[in-house]
């Protein structure tokens, strides 16, 4: 099996992706989420082994992470990790969508089944108002699974922007940006006292929603822009670095002033939000092609620099700049 998304369910309006099999408009478990998209496999610890001219030898002070649905090794892994089988990982939050606090809108895999994830929509959105303008953000959580030991249980507060479909992920300054939780003996009993997320995510939405609305009403230059711009991206070292360093920074002013950003271009919050439309729907990621294999493969490179590598590291960075031209 290849190293992309294996499969995936949504429910409700159609992912930007558009991948995964809809599965109607109605509230579901954790587990028919699990299920529906096809995560419904366990996984189990073994000692791994190395060849020698004799034979093969135990490696005492590792396991290897196995799907046993295909005996597929997932990572190796030290000898405290304690697996979180996937129907376990989330269902925690069921009760908080039983009291229709929540609705899981996708769930699917990545990296062959490595990581899980489950996205959870919050039913109250963030209006950002300026010159007449309003922009409407959904609030999401992230609930994400690894089975290969490189990350915690994570549950992350991730706001989407409506008419683009943007993640806005962003680590508050002195805040976290969600709760994570270590694959060790105890991890079972931190997934219950976690039921305490949704007062968490109200505190954190409340405080982005009020930063966001600072950002609309703050008026910036081009100089301003160039300015901030240049912190984001350091000065190239070679001629082809420099020219694509250029290259993007052009692509960036572009879309501030067309497209969903230009009704709050001039101001903060539209410097910031071109910088996270490239980030989300330009940056260039590894596995572009023309075949279904390559566009479930770069679909799955998408979704993993978006959430948890450079495609967030570029938002984080743009959203702390940004928040700095607010606190002036």
């Amino acid at each position: 099996m290849s190293h992309n998304v294996e499969s995936m369910m949504y429910v409700g309006r159609v992912p930007w992706h558009k991948l995964g099999t809809y599965v109607g408009d109605k509230e579901i478990t954790s587990t028919e989420a699990i299920v529906l998209s096809g995560q419904d496999w366990e996984v189990e610890l073994k000692t791994p082994c190395h060849m020698t001219p004799s034979g093969p030898v135990e490696c005492p002070d590792h396991k290897v992470v196995v799907r046993i649905t295909d005996n597929k090794p997932l990572g190796i892994v030290g000898l405290r990790y304690t697996p979180v089988q996937n129907k376990q990982a989330f269902n925690f939050f069921d009760e908080v969508v039983g009291r229709r606090e929540a609705i899981y809108h996708t769930a699917g895999s990545l990296h062959g089944g490595k990581k899980i994830w489950i996205l959870a929509k919050l039913p109250d959105d963030i209006i950002v108002e300026t010159k007449g303008n309003e922009d409407r953000i959904n609030q999401f959580l992230l609930f994400t699974n690894s089975h290969d030991g490189t990350s915690t249980v994570r549950m992350l507060f991730t706001p989407i922007r409506v008419v683009c479909q943007n993640t806005l992920n962003a680590a508050m300054r002195g805040r976290r940006d969600g709760v994570n939780i270590r694959h060790t003996k105890t991890v079972h009993q931190k997934i219950n006292q976690a039921r305490q997320i949704l007062g968490f995510a109200r505190e954190h939405y409340k405080e982005f929603g009020e930063i966001a609305q600072r950002m609309a009403e703050v008026q910036v230059t081009s100089a301003n822009f160039d300015e901030y711009l240049e912190k984001l991206f350091t000065k190239a070292e070679t001629e082809e670095a420099s020219t694509r360093t250029k290259n993007v920074i052009a692509d960036i002013k572009h879309l501030h002033e067309t497209g969903t950003v230009k009704p709050f271009h001039g101001t903060v919050w539209g410097m910031y939000n071109a910088v996270a439309e490239y980030a989300d729907h330009y940056k260039t990621v590894k596995g572009k092609g023309e075949s279904a294999l390559y566009e479930r493969k770069y679909i799955d490179n998408v979704l993993t620099s978006i959430w948890f590598g450079s495609g967030l590291q570029l938002k984080q960075k743009a959203f702390d700049e940004a928040f700095e031209l607010v606190r002036r």
